[in-house]
């Protein structure tokens, strides 16, 4: 299931608000939203290439897409990077800012945590392979989890916690 581009919303916001110096930062955000999710399905349509999209999953606007993905004969992959607490996120924005990156308002990473967390369980015994990424430390990620035709694999069950409930519970469901 190899991955030849991908969709990054933000590097479409820098590279609009390079090119349009006039764009005020949510314009440009907006903008590159809508471009990403219009490529997103003129891949899965038309152009039929592989594709990649980083997304925080605060949104359930991928939740159709999933499914149309699927529909057309897709194999369909997702790739989750789970941190140990909606504190860390905020930790991280923080530290993105400082080395250029854009800043997110601490109410809105803790509006999109729940969601997050909520979309990727939805998504992940729907995928046809999950990998969940442990990303506690700023050292790297780590293989937390894998699903495979719904069947989730636990790789490391001390790191996140509150992951390991979730997907245990998920297990049991299933």
């Amino acid at each position: 299931m190899g991955t030849s581009d991908i969709l990054n919303p933000d590097i479409r916001t820098r590279a609009l608000l390079a090119e349009q110096t006039e764009l005020e930062i949510g314009e440009a955000n907006l903008m590159a939203a809508k471009l990403t999710d219009a490529e997103v399905l003129d891949r899965i349509g038309a152009t039929r290439t592989s594709f990649g999209v980083e997304t925080v999953l605060s949104s359930d606007k991928f939740h159709p897409v999933l499914e149309l993905a699927r529909k057309e004969g897709w194999k369909v992959g997702l790739i989750y990077f789970a941190l140990p607490s909606v504190d860390v996120a905020i930790e991280r924005v923080k530290l993105r800012v400082l080395t250029g990156g854009h800043h997110v308002p601490e109410h809105k990473v803790r509006e999109r945590w729940d969601r997050s967390i909520q979309r990727m369980a939805r998504y992940l015994p729907q995928v046809d392979v999950g990998y969940i990424m442990g990303n506690p430390t700023a050292e790297g990620a780590m293989l937390l989890a894998e699903a495979k035709a719904g069947k989730i694999r636990l790789v490391d069950t001390s790191a996140i916690p509150w992951l390991t409930t979730l997907l245990q519970s998920m297990s049991a469901d299933a």
